[in-house]
């Protein structure tokens, strides 16, 4: 027969258990005989403890975190003039907190439009135009709306895409 208990008893009854350490038991006698054979597997585990020596967390020399990458998200809002072999290779940008320089050596990939995927290095900035370097190829396919991220990380010289027959 089941026999039930309110919230005020389970609690007073839990409290007792983890008091005395052992397992839920019937008799008096097998929660004696269950307390020692608890305290012996606390006290191996302790002394495993001791011995396997200590164990290394967290952020310091041994476990070298690399520091957060900043980002930032924009839209393209006017396109840069053409140079003399008229390629684009500036835009101007909704986001007009830059430092100038801040961005110089960044990442900037395009995330919408006819250039989604292709990543370009930030070759100079003021507070709203961003100008990409030509190392990975002009910006042509840039249009207004598109958006873009920029990342504070190194990008990697990668072969120009191919150009798009018009």
């Amino acid at each position: 027969m089941r026999v039930e208990r309110s919230g005020k008893a389970l609690a007073k009854i839990t409290a007792y258990r983890l008091r005395t350490m052992c397992l839920p038991t019937r008799t008096r006698s097998a929660r004696r005989q269950a307390r020692p054979v608890a305290i012996a597997f606390v006290l191996a585990l302790s002394a495993l403890a001791v011995t396997a020596g200590v164990a290394v967390a967290g952020h310091d020399a041994f476990a070298p975190v690399d520091a957060p990458i900043k980002r930032y998200s924009a839209i393209v809002t006017a396109i840069g003039a053409a140079d003399k072999d008229g390629h684009v290779h500036s835009f101007t940008t909704s986001n007009s907190d830059f430092r100038l320089g801040e961005l110089r050596s960044w990442r900037l990939t395009f995330v919408s439009g006819e250039l989604f995927g292709n990543s370009y290095q930030v070759a100079e900035n003021d507070a709203s135009i961003v100008t990409l370097t030509e190392d990975n190829g002009p910006i042509d396919g840039v249009s207004v709306g598109d958006l873009f991220l920029l990342e504070q990380v190194f990008s990697r010289k990668t072969p120009a895409p191919a150009p798009r027959p018009q």
